[in-house]
């Protein structure tokens, strides 16, 4: 990332024994801690501005692994030193090793903090980017088993998938590790397309770090060089631990999937299927979860225009019954959209391959359907077994090997009605066809 896209945060500082945030009217503060390397510094303050610099390490709280819960200001890094309380600098800094850095500005002559202001507009950094580690040797021989297992598994006419959830992205966090493993797997496969359903990061923190959360990541997707098709989660609008900062459907929309609704459709005409991308969380409505009803009337014409040889896959974050969602007892329209797939299904044979969501952070083929409803766990790192749906599988995580990542490459057979997912990571592959799973 680039050092000067951080967002200095109005009315905060450093506490020096905690490392959290603080109120403190006349200091502004970058929520996300800046990860630098060894021989950058702070060559000078800008003229009437002082500064206090906090360090922290890439360690965690093991707590946020296996226990549900989020860390307050989705920062997965310690405190390791601080300027102390009453000292202030104004001449150059330097750091010797790897790090990362919150930095807290404050005018010399008191003005109050306002606004939000990018770091370059108060100090001046020599920025080193933290040196790039070697691919470890378990990330390389799972992007080979994964690459030979597709190469395998898939033919021509096939639609070849890499499909991910649940980021959750945090400083600190894994997703580095993940996008280069990411990459290197798409560069062997050359799947059709990326599909990210949702929940980017916690949606903790203000809307420049959520901005910026997003941007890092989806930017990793894009890299990649095929297409990214994503899906909106509910964490994505912001809205958690009583965030008051949410982003509208049209924000969100333009953050995430660059499209003019939150629910699309795109075609593969060489395989013959239609993808569909539903969106399910408004925390505008007393039912939260589920599919509004104008997508409902999308979904009813989006089915009746499918070509009758054409397969669909159904993608979104929330299931869409409650009795595999953990979180409420009503999924709004979920009943409906599941008739509608029904008769889809009746009319067409086996013409709806999958509903394939995240969310619940599990692995799960519920087959109470004509069709599969397939949950994929969680891409961030974690693995508690609480606040889980009946019926789900939960994989133990461990950081330094294959385990600590977790998402798909779905081998998508369209003539035989067959999916298969191929693991990357914690869990194992799955072959979800019209006799069950394998």
């Amino acid at each position: 990332m680039s050092v000067f896209n951080a967002a200095m945060i109005p009315a905060k500082a450093v506490d020096p024994e905690t490392g959290l945030l603080v109120h403190d009217e006349e200091s502004w503060t970058n929520w996300e801690p800046l990860e630098l390397g060894a021989g950058s510094g702070i060559l000078r303050a800008r003229e009437g501005y002082r500064y206090r610099i906090a360090c922290y390490a890439a360690e965690y709280d093991e707590a946020l692994v296996h226990e549900y819960c989020y860390d307050a200001e989705s920062n997965w890094t310690t405190l390791t030193s601080c300027t102390e309380p009453d000292v202030w600098l104004d001449g150059p800094s330097s750091f010797s090793h790897d790090c990362f850095v919150r930095i807290t500005v404050q005018r010399v002559d008191g003005f109050l903090a306002v606004r939000p202001y990018k770091l370059d507009e108060m100090i001046e950094l020599d920025y080193v980017p933290p040196a790039v580690s070697p691919q470890p040797g378990w990330a390389h021989a799972e992007v080979e088993r994964v690459a030979a297992r597709v190469a395998e598994l898939s033919k021509p006419g096939d639609l070849v998938l890499v499909a991910l959830t649940d980021v959750h992205y945090s400083t600190g966090c894994i997703w580095p590790q993940t996008a280069r493993n990411m990459r290197a797997v798409v560069d062997l496969v050359h799947p059709n397309a990326i599909v990210q359903l949702g929940d980017v990061g916690d949606g903790i923190t203000p809307i420049l770090v959520t901005r910026s959360f997003a941007g890092r990541v989806l930017g990793d997707l894009r890299n990649c060089g095929v297409p990214v098709l994503s899906c909106v989660g509910n964490h994505d609008v912001n809205y958690f631990k009583g965030n008051d900062e949410l982003l509208s459907q049209e924000e969100c929309m333009q953050l995430y999937l660059d499209r003019e609704k939150p629910w699309y459709f795109e075609d593969f005409p060489a395989m013959r299927v239609r993808c569909v991308f539903l969106d399910s969380f408004d925390p505008s409505r007393k039912q939260r979860y589920g599919f509004a009803e104008r997508e409902v009337w999308w979904l009813r014409k989006t089915l009746c225009t499918t070509p009758r040889d054409w397969k669909l896959l159904v993608f979104s974050h929330v299931p869409p019954l409650p009795e595999i969602h953990y979180w409420s007892d009503v999924i709004k329209n979920g009943p409906r959209v599941m008739r509608m797939l029904e008769s889809r299904n009746r009319n067409c044979p086996q013409s709806v391959l999958a509903f394939v969501h995240g969310h619940s952070h599990v692995d799960q083929v519920y087959w109470k359907q004509s069709f599969p409803i397939v949950s994929i766990g969680c891409a961030k790192f974690e693995d508690f077994t609480e606040n889980k749906p009946g019926g789900s599988t939960t994989y133990k995580r461990q950081l330094g090997t294959a385990s600590q990542d977790l998402w798909d490459v779905i081998v998508v057979k369209a003539n035989e009605g067959t999916l298969h997912f191929v693991r990357f990571g914690a869990g194992e592959d799955r072959e979800v066809s019209p006799n069950g799973e394998h």
